[in-house]
C-alpha cells in the first residue's frame, strides 16, 4: 500500500523554511498476512496547497514528537515483511499524543495566558488506522486535562478517574481499566466533536497517513453547513463572533505526531474573509 502522503511531507509545503529535506517523500508498506488484513484499505489525497486558500494551518501552538521504537521494523533483510507489535504501536501512540497534547497546551497558555482543555475545540480529527484508536485519542486527552487542572472535568469523571491518578506514564498507557473508565467520561465529547470526522475511515479501513486526511474529509462533509463560509478558528476578537474550531491530531508509524490546529486568517482588502494554508 502507498502511503501517498505524509504530514512530515506537507509540513515543509506550509512553512517552506522548515523540514526542507524531508520534501516529496513517500513510503510503500508490505505486510505478511495476520489479523491485521481485513482492517486494510487503500487510499491516496491530494492537496492544492498555497496562499489565500479557504483552509489555514496554524503553526504557532504546534507539537511534535519523536521517539525509538521497535513496534514496527524490519530486523530481517531477506524478508520484505516487517515485525510488527500492535500493543507497542498504540502506547507509542498514546506517548506521543500525550507530548503533542501537553506541547501544545503549554504554548497556548504562554500565548494566549489561558488554559486549554478539550471543551476548547469544537472537532477534532485524529489519525484514524481503526475507529476504537479514535475513541481512546480523545479519552486520553480527557485524562491528560484531568491531570493537569481537575477542575477542568465534571464531579462524576473526576469521581471516574481519580483512582488512576498515581499511575506513572507507562502504566497509564497499558491501564485497561483506565482505558475503560476514561472513554466512559470521553463518550459525550467523541460523540460531538470526534464521531463526525469517522465516516470515511469507518467505510475504507487503515489508509496509514491518509486516515487523517480522510478523516478531515468527512468532518467537512458532515459539517459543510456549518463549516461553509465560516472561518475555522483558534481565537477570536471580541467583534467575530466564534463558530467553529477545530483540532486534529495525527501520528505516523514512525512517531512523528504533530498537532496542527486551523485558525483565523485577517480580512482581506476586498473585505471578505478567508483561510489560508500557506502563510508567507
Amino acid at each position: 500500500m502507498m502511503e501517498a502522503i505524509k504530514t512530515e511531507g506537507i509540513l515543509p509545503i506550509v512553512n517552506p523554511h522548515s523540514f526542507s529535506e524531508n520534501h516529496g517523500r513517500s513510503q510503500n508498506k508490505v505486510y505478511a498476512e495476520g489479523p491485521g488484513r481485513p482492517t486494510g484499505g487503500a487510499a491516496a489525497i491530494a492537496m492544492l496547497i498555497g496562499p489565500d486558500a479557504p483552509i489555514a494551518f496554524e503553526s504557532k501552538f504546534r507539537g511534535s514528537h519523536t521517539s525509538h521504537a521497535y513496534d514496527f521494523y524490519k530486523p530481517n533483510l531477506a524478508s520484505e515483511y516487517p515485525v510488527v507489535d500492535g500493543k507497542l504501536s498504540q502506547a507509542c501512540y498514546l506517548m506521543a499524543l500525550d507530548y503533542c497534547y501537553k506541547s501544545f497546551c503549554k504554548k497556548y497558555e504562554k500565548l494566549e495566558g489561558k488554559q486549554f482543555s478539550a471543551d476548547d475545540a469544537d472537532y477534532f480529527v485524529f489519525h484514524s488506522p481503526y475507529n476504537k484508536l479514535a475513541q481512546k485519542s480523545i479519552a486520553r486527552l480527557v485524562f491528560s486535562d484531568y491531570l493537569r487542572n481537575a477542575s477542568s472535568v465534571d464531579e462524576a469523571a473526576k469521581e471516574k478517574l481519580a483512582s488512576f491518578s498515581s499511575l506513572t506514564d507507562d502504566e497509564s498507557y497499558t491501564s485497561r481499566d483506565l482505558e475503560k473508565a476514561s472513554q466512559q467520561v470521553a463518550k459525550p465529547l467523541y460523540d460531538a466533536k470526534v464521531q463526525p470526522a469517522t465516516l470515511v475511515p469507518k467505510q475504507v479501513g487503515n489508509m496509514y497517513s491518509v486516515s487523517l486526511y480522510a478523516a478531515f474529509v468527512s468532518l467537512i462533509h458532515n459539517k459543510h453547513s456549518s463549516l461553509v463560509p465560516v472561518n475555522c478558528l483558534i481565537k477570536r476578537s471580541e467583534q467575530t463572533p466564534l463558530k467553529e474550531k477545530i483540532t486534529d491530531f495525527c501520528n505516523d508509524l514512525q512517531k512523528l505526531a504533530t498537532r496542527v490546529k486551523e485558525s483565523e486568517n485577517a480580512e482581506r482588502g476586498n473585505g471578505k474573509k478567508s483561510l489560508v494554508v500557506a502563510k508567507k
